[in-house]
């Protein structure tokens, strides 16, 4: 854990005009990959004259907590009575803190210094762009692209992130795309560079769909539109988003029509019709793309309706005033940053 104790100076040619950085770590039973994770923060912190860094826990049950206290940063617990979701922990992270801009890694991602200069450089290069990402694990072409949600490690101006309400703490999911959304109709672009921003381990199969339930990740869809029900521009967007699995439902309903109507024929020629396209997505996406998409088709939807029924507190509502600080920076490791708070 090479950036222990070690300090922070100078930062390089990038990111000459970003001299401070904050960075919120997101976790929740993070400790297989917490040190490492910090160790690559603590990293790319030394090209700015000034870090902070906080983590901000779900109520981890291993050792998180404990792990992440051996570095110099500080150390939050979301409340037991409140959502303790990934949009809670960035929702408290920006409350936290202060300097600008304000980089949100999850706690089992590596990210990856380079990009964190580059992203740097590239938010301060033009005032409208609120975010800058990256591609996870992979680069993905030669050019960066505008898009319209940011995902896993990203880059935020904080006076920007402000002026829209920042995240949702309540959503249980898609608190990122919500937000992206919300940027793109207030007239901001958003970045994704082609270079890698972190590593980042994907789960697949039944194992994954299965935590995913647990975890209210599939609730979050229904939630978003339950939200936005009365806007119909966010309603185009939420279903712009999920169009791969409108399509997917609405062709399984219209193979249950042709049965209907049509009896065996119908049956088979949807058959057909479905054996070639899943031919067509095999080739072009993989086996597990395939696998996957197709397994998680049913609690997609059923989520979504979940989400949708439930209720929908006000940001404002989430008691930031119950979130515990269970560490700070020690003595030994206080040097090891220049803090801003």
């Amino acid at each position: 854990m090479s950036c222990r104790g070690q300090a922070t100076s100078g930062h390089n040619s990038d990111t000459a005009s970003v001299s401070a950085l904050s960075v919120v770590v997101v976790t929740y039973n993070e400790a297989d990959r917490i040190e490492t994770c910090l160790d690559a923060i603590f990293e790319a912190c030394r090209q700015f004259e000034q870090t902070e860094v906080v983590l901000v826990d779900s109520r981890s049950t291993d050792e998180t907590v404990s792990l992440a206290a051996d570095y110099p940063v500080r150390v939050y617990r979301l409340p037991a009575s409140a959502d303790r979701t990934p949009g809670a922990g960035r929702y408290v992270g920006t409350q936290v803190t202060s300097a600008d801009p304000v980089l949100f890694v999850d706690g089992d991602m590596i990210v990856e210094p380079s990009w964190v200069a580059a992203a740097a450089a590239r938010l301060r290069s033009e005032p409208a762009v609120a975010g800058v990402d990256g591609c996870l694990n992979d680069a993905s072409g030669r050019t960066e692209r505008r898009v319209d949600t940011l995902r896993g490690v990203v880059l935020y101006d904080r006076s920007i992130l402000a002026s829209i309400g920042g995240f949702d703490p309540h959503l249980q999911a898609l608190e990122d795309v919500e937000l992206g959304f919300r940027l793109r109709n207030a007239g901001y672009h958003l970045v994704r560079l082609p270079t890698v921003a972190a590593a980042h381990p994907f789960g697949d199969g039944l194992p994954e769909l299965r935590r995913r339930w647990r975890s209210g990740y599939y609730f979050g869809r229904g939630q978003v539109l339950r939200k936005w029900s009365r806007s119909p521009r966010m309603v185009s967007r939420v279903c712009h988003y999920s169009r791969l699995y409108a399509a997917m439902a609405g062709w399984t309903a219209l193979g249950i029509l042709a049965t209907g109507s049509l009896g065996p024929v119908g049956l088979l020629a949807w058959c057909c019709v479905t054996a070639a396209l899943i031919g067509v997505c095999l080739r072009l996406k993989g086996r597990t793309w395939v696998e996957n998409k197709s397994i998680s088709l049913v609690p997609v939807w059923a989520g979504a309706l979940v989400g949708f029924l439930g209720p929908h507190p006000p940001p404002s509502a989430y008691p930031v005033g119950q979130v515990e600080l269970v560490a700070t920076p020690t003595e030994r490791t206080s040097g090891a940053v220049g803090g801003i708070r």
